[in-house]
């Protein structure tokens, strides 16, 4: 056995049909109309950060991409 640190970005797509209030349907739209990206960090009012983080779940997942960022190997 051998003991190791990494830091790994995990990408995966999710594809879903719900119903959102307006205010919600509107955040998305102007996201998707700007790139279509929004980070953890960044504060859009929070109604669609957290619409995503409720709703876009690991277990819908489809099509995953690992890229190992960073890797320390350990001892043995």
């Amino acid at each position: 056995m051998k003991t190791i640190t990494i830091n790994v970005t995990c990408k995966y797509d999710v594809e879903i049909t719900r119903e959102v209030s307006d205010e919600v349907y509107d955040q998305l739209c102007d996201i998707y109309d700007n790139g279509g990206s929004i980070s953890d960090g960044e504060i859009r009012d929070g109604k669609a950060m957290d619409w995503l983080a409720d709703n876009v779940n690991e277990k819908d997942a489809l099509n995953w991409e690992y890229e190992i960022n960073d890797f320390n190997y350990g001892e043995e």
